[in-house]
């Protein structure tokens, strides 16, 4: 267990290249699969602070606490999560294992409510049971995700009802700082109800996002792209002070916490600039999203209309007051999308 003083997690992957999987820091611990399995090491852990203290215990009396106890629970939901359509082949051996040990299996009576306006928030994962959510027009099963867009967005105060149905329902659940530390960032895009959620549970009077989840309702449209083109370049030279910019930006945005450096190099190789006329719409609301923008110079104004409103993100109307906005600024923000 780290005392004080950072580590990196690198793990081998099909290529035979070292691949950077995490970051662990005071609190964390490490080196618990080989004790419980007899195999050999499944990552390699290097120190990248200049202090490094770790609190050690050794395998007999490691099984003789919390080993068994580990091995048992890992046998009961490793195997579950492992086969997850959700998740596939998104974490390996070692962070199945890591997220069995995480998560907490909760019972639900039937018609008890698992979510609802003002309770904690946490990531829900279905392993018995179902739950119906009538505000979302949808019924979580077996192997069913919920509650990550809530997470996402900060929205304790806006989270849907959702009740337990025929008979006993048992889910997985993670805490935020978990949920953001085990599931992939690839993983939150899968379920699509999830981002049709994440865009239209903004109301009026609600007060402006926490500002690392930037504005939830990614959308753009190929008319927005300089002269109305289709496709975009795979990305364009950029000054030594605006990359800088970039990685300042992307590395304050807790989606993309887990890359490694030479994947947030990639993000900032591909990216390209994007002139916008004053007045015009960057984002509307309710389109399909995709692109992912960092606001380099210039200023943006965000909204988010309450649902069933028809009028876009960032619209010039009269009726702002009804509105939640949000005000980018340039220059070494987060990102927004």
């Amino acid at each position: 267990m780290i005392k004080e003083g950072t580590c990196d997690v690198m793990v081998t992957d099909a290529a035979g290249e070292m691949k950077h999987v995490r970051t662990l820091s005071a609190g964390n611990s490490c080196g618990e699969l080989s004790l419980l399995t007899g195999q050999p090491r499944s990552a390699t852990i290097q120190a990248t602070s200049q202090k490094l203290v770790l609190l050690m215990v050794n395998r007999r009396m490691f099984n003789a606490t919390i080993g068994d106890a580990i091995i048992k629970k890992r046998a009961k939901w490793k195997e579950f999560l492992r086969n997850l359509p959700i998740m596939g082949s998104a974490i390996n051996d070692y962070e199945q294992g890591l997220l069995a040990d995480a998560c907490t299996p909760r019972e639900m009576p039937n018609g008890s409510v698992v979510t609802k306006p003002g309770t904690p928030l946490a990531f829900y994962i279905v392993f018995e049971g179902s739950v119906e959510s009538p505000s979302e027009s949808r019924t979580f099963t077996r192997g069913d995700i919920f509650g990550q867009a809530e997470i996402l967005q900060d929205k304790e105060a806006m989270q849907p009802t959702r009740k337990a149905t025929k008979g006993r329902v048992v889910l997985l659940t993670l805490t935020p700082s978990q949920f953001y530390q085990l599931v992939p960032l690839h993983v939150l895009v899968k379920d699509s109800h999830e981002q049709q959620t994440a865009v239209t549970q903004g109301g009026a009077g609600e007060g402006p996002r926490h500002r690392r989840q930037g504005v939830g309702a990614e959308a753009t449209s190929s008319t927005n792209v300089a002269g109305g083109a289709k496709t975009l370049p795979v990305g364009t030279s950029k000054s030594k002070k605006t990359i800088e910019r970039i990685f300042a930006a992307i590395k304050q945005n807790i989606i993309f916490s887990r890359l490694s450096e030479q994947q947030l190099t990639m993000l900032q190789q591909a990216m390209m600039e994007h002139h916008v006329a004053a007045g015009s719409n960057v984002i509307t609301q309710g389109e399909k999203g995709n692109h992912f923008y960092v606001v380099d110079g210039g200023e943006l104004d965000g909204f988010v209309r309450p649902h069933g409103q028809s009028r876009g993100l960032g619209e010039a109307t009269s009726g702002h007051h009804q509105l939640v906005r949000l005000h980018l600024k340039a220059h070494g923000c987060p990102p927004h999308s």
